[in-house]
């Protein structure tokens, strides 16, 4: 165990490797305040042990930054040449909040994280935590140093250097300060330099994309009928509202059992009870505006570390993204098992598993845009959205419980979101996000209402 009492080191930070074309795009967006934290969050409990004890937490807290090099590592200003820094030493002081507020007060604290600017000094990583005191802990985080698997690989390097403690390792007072980092401690790949063959992008997939981007026009007929919610904004607001829903682990085990019996996995049944809510609406909106809708545009993470070979507890940035649209549902569509539309879910989980394998391209022609990411965003202020939704243990003393996830990508992304996440114990957390003006207030509270009370109808079989 290292020593807590030693200065600050006055070395540079240290290069470590060249950023990949997708680091380098979260960098900007997360520069300019496109991108706000990935927030992942987990209740930590001890039989006689306290997390919300400085010393318990920065003891174990230092040895996980000192395993995960993406805590202890960041780009520079993209002003500069981008290649990752090691920093000298981490303050854990200026890292880590104390809230004196528990789980129940989650929606406002999410809220109050996501109006806190990325934009950190040039000493400090990328990351932050906030510790409630029932033994919650918030891990935020830049895009630029992990995807959304990332947070919970954190939790789990965190659960398990918790679980290693002895008793004599607690020191009864720690400064904060987490010195000898591990210089020679890689960064895991960038994407594109771990699975090269996967992002190599089609001919007409190019020539596509290129029309798209200077003769707009060509396809702007087939977006007419789509909803997205309001156009992305040209003044960028960090407000967020976010909605929570928690569901135990019997509750879990009914959804799982009734998606597993009609062949479609629990993401696909959610993303298609989301669409039975959106669906009723828009048909619902006013003086006929929904009448010249016919499809929504939803858009889902997926995981590339089954081509690049990375772990779930690696830190790193491996994913790509997948969008299609989908036919309003009619009013025939319902929320209990009966006439809940089960093959638009089996339908989706197909197509999921199909966009696993074409995906990669997606992200292989952020190499195009070198020296120009923030001209792309720019670009698309004002611009209708893509999109409209989108859908996402060691042994020991310690558990993990309340497990819940919050996507960042709020100002040009999906006007609302849906994150998922599951917790040790079998539970499932949902968070049902949007960006005040992507969508109107009360279409928003309906849609989480009506989300809300179609998943209670599934659950309870009516």
């Amino acid at each position: 165990m290292a020593s807590n009492d030693k200065t600050a080191d006055s070395k540079p930070p240290s290069p470590i490797r060249s950023a990949g074309p997708l680091e380098q795009y979260y960098n900007v967006a997360s520069r300019i305040g496109i991108i706000q934290w990935v927030i992942v969050s987990a209740r930590y409990e001890h039989p006689s042990l306290n997390i919300v004890s400085k010393p318990v937490l920065f003891t174990a807290l230092g040895e996980v930054v000192r395993s995960l090099a993406a805590l202890h590592a960041r780009l520079p200003p993209p002003s500069e040449p981008p290649i990752w820094q090691r920093l000298p030493s981490v303050n854990l002081i200026r890292l880590v909040t104390w809230l004196d507020k528990d789980s129940n007060d989650m929606k406002a604290v999410f809220e109050d994280i996501c109006v806190t600017p990325t934009d950190v000094p040039e000493d400090m990583p990328w990351w932050k935590l906030y510790v409630l005191r029932d033994g919650t802990v918030i891990f935020t985080y830049d895009h630029t140093i992990g995807d959304g698997q990332s947070g919970l690989a954190f939790h789990h390097a965190l659960f398990h250097a918790l679980n290693s403690l002895k008793d004599e390792d607690i020191p009864s007072e720690h400064s904060g300060l987490v010195t000898d980092l591990p210089q020679y401690l890689p960064l895991t790949p960038s994407l594109e330099e771990a699975a090269p063959r996967q992002l190599a992008i089609p001919f007409f997939m190019f020539i596509r994309v290129v029309l798209e981007t200077y003769l707009p026009f060509l396809f702007s007929w087939d977006r007419k009928c789509v909803w997205s919610g309001n156009p992305i904004p040209t003044v960028i607001t960090p407000e967020v509202n976010v909605r929570i829903l928690r569901y135990s682990a019997e509750d879990a085990t009914t959804l799982l059992k009734l998606s597993r019996e009609r062949q479609a996995t629990l993401t696909a049944t959610l993303h298609t009870l989301a669409l039975v809510a959106l669906s009723r609406l828009i048909s619902a909106l006013p003086n006929g505006e929904g009448e010249k809708y016919q499809k929504i545009v939803t858009g889902c993470p997926i995981s590339m570390r089954r081509y690049t070979g990375a772990p779930e507890t690696a830190m790193c940035v491996h994913i790509s993204h997948s969008e299609g649209p989908h036919d309003l549902l009619p009013a025939s569509a319902g929320t209990d098992a009966k006439s809940f539309p089960w093959h638009v879910a089996t339908r989706h989980t197909e197509f999921l598993r199909e966009e696993v394998l074409r995906t990669g391209p997606t992200m292989g022609m952020l190499k195009f845009l070198p020296g120009r990411y923030e001209e792309y965003f720019r670009g698309r202020m004002g611009m209708k959205r893509a999109s409209g939704l989108r859908s996402k243990g060691v042994e020991g003393a310690w558990t993990i419980s309340d497990t819940l996830f919050l996507q960042g990508d709020a100002i040009v992304g999906a006007a609302l979101k849906l994150n998922v996440t599951g917790s040790p114990e079998g539970g499932v957390g949902i968070s049902i996000t949007w960006r005040a003006g992507a969508v109107e207030q009360s279409f928003a509270e309906e849609f989480a209402r009506g989300f809300k009370d179609g998943l209670q109808d599934l659950i309870r079989g009516q």
